[in-house]
């Protein structure tokens, strides 16, 4: 469909770009109000010029971006870290389990903030040429975890909005 894609990274440095954006974009709805949002803006605009940079002049577009990877993961771990510790710092009316954004938060903290090592540590295992295949598995459990936990967050969120428009 198209030939060009096939022969290059393209898709995978223009992931980095879009998902950091997602995540900021995401993170913004959820801490808006936070202190440290001025932050988070500032550490987004150095991150995305950051992943850009990387796919223009070290990891060209024939070249898989782990560097834009690692970065984009890197970011939304420090956006769930924060918000992890705004949710401390403002208590909330629903209790924890039902509560959707907490869900969302916590799935992605723990996967992202391992899957950082599933695709930092291959990088070293395959040049001491030491099998990846470990790391693959690890991820597939992650993804088992993961997925779910968004179900289960938006399965609450679906939940709230029912309740709160029937009321």
């Amino acid at each position: 469909m198209f030939p060009f894609l096939s022969e290059t990274q393209f898709p995978a440095h223009l992931f980095c770009v879009i998902m950091t954006a997602l995540c900021f974009f995401t993170f913004q709805t959820l801490m808006k109000a936070s202190p440290i949002w001025k932050f988070m803006q500032l550490f987004f605009v150095i991150v995305l010029i950051a992943i850009i940079l990387n796919s223009i002049f070290f990891q060209d577009i024939d070249t898989f971006p782990t560097i834009g990877v690692n970065l984009f993961q890197l970011f939304f771990v420090i956006n769930s870290g924060s918000f992890f510790f705004q949710l401390l710092n403002r208590p909330n009316s629903i209790p924890i389990f039902r509560d959707a954004v907490f869900w969302y938060n916590t799935s992605t903290f723990i996967y992202y903030s391992t899957s950082y090592f599933i695709f930092t540590i291959p990088y070293f295992l395959i040049s001491h040429e030491i099998s990846v295949n470990t790391t693959g598995v690890i991820n597939i459990v992650l993804c088992l975890i993961y997925y779910p936990l968004i179900g289960y967050a938006l399965y609450l969120n679906a939940n709230r909005a029912k309740y709160e428009t029937s009321n």
